[in-house]
């Protein structure tokens, strides 16, 4: 309560002017005063500075805070809202106050919480914020996190509630376009060209949270390399791996498409979906090493032609393919069933 005080040194005068109003006694006043903040909690001689107080009226109500202590005396005497409210604008000598503001502390007084400081944002514990931030949507959790170093570290730190990410890009002699869609579990956001320009900050926001869990991610960059190497680059900088479902990769260089499969944590990718230029035939090589293709369910792999005996032993775990082959025999196919077996 001091520290209220402290902060707010003319609100004790302003309690003794309301008092004044209401034809309380210095003794009483400061009986009242002690009531709510405890004994000895002032340095000042009271009867004297109750003397003095009529004399610095229009000081002591310019101040809305001030007038905290005068609704906490009018809770104590169980005076209604109304009623505080009247009297305390009397003694002003107009209403021209917040009544929100007066509202939201004569409230809290009657609940029986009189700390008359009032919290901010900054005092609130951090897994109470943390609760706040995972309840924003996510345009403003991206306002956020550019607010301070801790805002972006929390908000990083709550679960996301984007379930898919799509980035497109189209790139030809008469137009231009750019592409960023995500759904959240309650709405769906779909970037326009200007907001897509952002995409060198918007996809790191998406992949940097840990927390981020995928039903689907797709990459379709038909003819812009730059942007390719800006994931690659951004892939390589995580500190903790991806968790999609199912994977879209359209229009990738060999290296981009490498790097986020790479990327993503494996057992959690279930779907592999390739649309791919047929001079990029060898990345299959490079796939079939991997885990997180050894682990998935459904693979899709368009225009580029398969080598299917040479990569035989590479597709009969999957519930289901759906590929081109250059050719394929009957014993392929036996051998395909008998593995199945």
């Amino acid at each position: 309560m001091s520290k209220f005080l402290d902060n707010h040194p003319i609100a004790l005068r302003a309690l003794i002017l309301y008092d004044i109003e209401k034809a309380r006694t210095a003794d009483r006043s400061y009986s009242n005063l002690c009531k709510m903040i405890g004994g000895n909690a002032i340095s000042e001689d009271f009867d004297e500075l109750y003397g003095k107080v009529i004399k610095g009226k229009g000081k002591i109500l310019e101040n809305a805070p001030n007038l905290r202590l005068c609704i906490l005396s009018d809770v104590m005497d169980k005076k209604s809202i109304i009623e505080s409210f009247l009297s305390i604008t009397k003694m002003i000598g107009t209403q021209d106050i917040d009544y929100h503001d007066f509202e939201f502390w004569y409230n809290r007084f009657s609940s029986g919480n009189w700390d008359l400081d009032q919290k901010t944002f900054y005092d609130l514990p951090i897994d109470i914020v943390a609760k706040i931030v995972e309840e924003l949507d996510i345009e403003s959790q991206m306002k956020l996190r550019k607010v301070s170093r801790g805002l972006q570290n929390i908000v990083f730190q709550v679960e996301s509630s984007v379930e898919s990410i799509s980035y497109r890009f189209y790139s030809s002699l008469w137009m231009e376009d750019y592409s960023i869609v995500y759904s959240e579990k309650c709405k769906d956001f779909s970037g326009s060209r200007q907001y897509a320009n952002s995409a060198s900050a918007t996809i790191p926001f998406f992949l940097k949270n840990p927390k981020l869990r995928l039903m689907s991610f797709e990459w379709n960059n038909y003819s812009e390399p730059r942007a390719n190497n800006g994931l690659i680059e951004l892939l390589n900088s995580l500190n903790h791996p991806l968790e999609i479902i199912n994977l879209k990769m359209i229009h990738m260089t060999k290296n981009a498409m490498i790097a986020l499969l790479k990327a993503i944590k494996p057992g959690t990718l279930e779907e592999i979906d390739v649309l791919a230029d047929p001079g990029q035939k060898t990345v299959v090589d490079e796939f079939v090493l991997m885990n997180q293709w050894k682990q998935a369910k459904k693979v899709t792999i368009d225009r580029i032609c398969i080598d299917f005996p040479r990569y035989f032993d590479n597709f009969h775990h999957f519930e289901e393919f759906n590929i081109s082959v250059e050719s394929i025999t009957l014993k392929d196919l036996l051998n395909m069933k008998m593995a199945d077996l």
